[in-house]
């Protein structure tokens, strides 16, 4: 593959990757998940006789719910296509143990995970549910580079408190530069730093409301879900509820719990389609892992239930390189600690030390900066790039070329507002242009010979097929 098209699906890559799974910025008017909401609930409630005006709170407990919800397509172009999504709650669920895997319970779970994109969606979740909102993050309207945004709320099923968690994994903007900063022992760093600030809320929730016996629902997609597994694990050592009453549900959850770290943990559903490269980061020679268990829900008829799910999304045939997008993957995968690879020192992320030295500091850096530009910004800068040729394409990889591109031809980041230092930006962006061109990157996108096959790759990681993919494996009975 030619350099300048190898750094084209580099960069349009991330800046697609970026619009799903939490890249979006959190700006209500340009993000497209904003426009997600709740339409309705109707809920059916166990009829009782009331003694007086005022109806108890055991009354008005909401013992079922049909939940539909609107969602934003990711996988079109067009930002007006949503999707209706419906979802059934029900205090059965919480009736048997954690550890049994609920089908019904895991939709519900995964409807919890798309609504945490906004407070408003994520608190009318959870008030459909029958749920009382005890707190919200301060950092759902302004995150930062070390911040985590989620929801804590309330209610009781058949008369024992139960702690619902949401935890954001769409549209948390600065949060993104969180994801690269792996740390170089222990649990994922910036995973379980979140996971940690949550696990303190919920124990000053349970000491305000001196709750000696309760049940905790923990739910969350992509960098929520990390969060959420990494919660589950640190709580079934530290709280007093038991294995049985600490529902966990991840979906398409990067890695980030220390094999030191892993335990009995069959409390934690993680639903992980197997093609997805996000779910599948960091490489297995980081020794990063999911607690709980993994449940695939990759299906090779997928692009048949897409159609069937919406007519107007054709995904096109693999090229005949690959067998399925897994195979696609794992090449990856593979490369990223390859030989080839690590003779090249600057992209050498074979071990966990060697990306925490090598890369890491300038992934976080990076995005830190990138999540401070607006949204309309980005799509300036992904318009330039598309109309670049094969000379000025090269030219970014050049000493200081991305820096020239950005801003002393276009002055793309002055322009927005957002402060810099001028060498240190030189550097980080220098040495990213090294890695998009040297052997690690080429490594990585030798098989990618086809633009259509990174689309599909990217298609793995998105809200709507997974949806699809769960309901197809619940209506299976997998």
């Amino acid at each position: 593959m030619k350099k300048s098209r190898l750094l084209f699906v580099l960069l349009t890559s991330l800046l697609s990757l970026s619009a799903c799974g939490g890249g979006q910025k959190d700006e209500s008017k340009e993000s497209k998940e904003e426009e997600s909401s709740l339409l309705e609930s109707s809920e059916e409630e166990s009829s009782t006789e009331e003694s007086s005006e005022e109806t108890s709170e055991e009354e008005k407990e909401v013992e079922e719910a049909h939940i539909e919800y609107i969602m934003s397509s990711m996988m079109t172009d067009n930002p007006f296509k949503t999707y209706k999504l419906e979802f059934d709650y029900s205090n059965e669920y919480f009736a048997e143990p954690a550890t049994s895997l609920n089908l019904d319970l895991a939709l519900l779970s995964y409807g919890l995970s798309l609504s945490t994109g906004t407070e408003a969606s994520l608190k009318k979740y959870f008030e459909d549910c029958g749920f009382e909102v005890t707190f919200v993050s301060e950092n759902y309207n302004g995150s930062t580079a070390t911040s985590v945004s989620y929801v804590i709320a309330y209610r009781k099923v058949n008369g024992l408190p139960l702690l619902g968690v949401g935890i954001r994994g769409f549209n948390y903007g600065l949060e993104w530069s969180d994801n690269f900063n792996v740390g170089l022992e222990g649990n994922h760093a910036g995973f379980n730093q979140a996971a940690e600030t949550i696990e303190a809320s919920i124990e000053s929730i349970v000491n305000q409301k001196s709750l000696s016996e309760y049940k905790l629902w923990i739910a969350g997609y992509s960098r929520g879900g990390a969060i959420a597994n990494i919660l589950g694990a640190n709580l079934m050592k530290n709280d007093d509820a038991g294995k049985d009453d600490i529902y966990v549900y991840t979906f398409e959850a990067p890695r980030g719990v220390a094999e030191e770290n892993l335990g009995d943990f069959n409390n934690i559903h993680n639903f992980v389609n197997e093609a997805d490269l996000i779910a599948s980061i960091l490489p297995a020679e980081h020794h990063l892992y999911r607690a709980g268990m993994d449940i695939n829900i990759f299906n090779p008829n997928y692009r048949d239930m897409m159609l069937e799910f919406d007519s107007s999304i054709e995904i096109p045939a693999l090229s005949e390189s690959y067998k399925d997008e897994i195979e696609i993957k794992d090449a990856i995968l593979d490369r990223l600690v390859s030989e080839q690879v690590s003779d090249y020192a600057i992209a050498d992320m074979s071990t966990r030390e060697n990306y925490y030295n090598n890369i890491q500091p300038h992934a976080t850096y990076l995005l830190d900066l990138f999540f401070k530009l607006k949204q309309s910004t980005i799509n300036k800068i992904k318009e330039a790039i598309s109309k670049l040729e094969g000379l000025e394409m090269i030219g970014l990889i050049a000493e200081d070329g991305l820096y020239k591109f950005l801003e002393e031809d276009n002055s793309f980041i002055t322009d927005d507002g957002v402060e810099f230092d001028t060498l240190e930006l030189k550097e980080h962006l220098h040495i990213s242009s090294a890695l998009a061109v040297g052997p690690g990157a080429i490594a990585l996108t030798i098989y990618l010979q086809n633009s259509t096959d990174v689309t599909d790759l990217l298609n793995m990681h998105y809200p709507e097929l997974n949806y699809v993919l769960l309901k197809n494996f619940e209506l299976l009975g997998e």
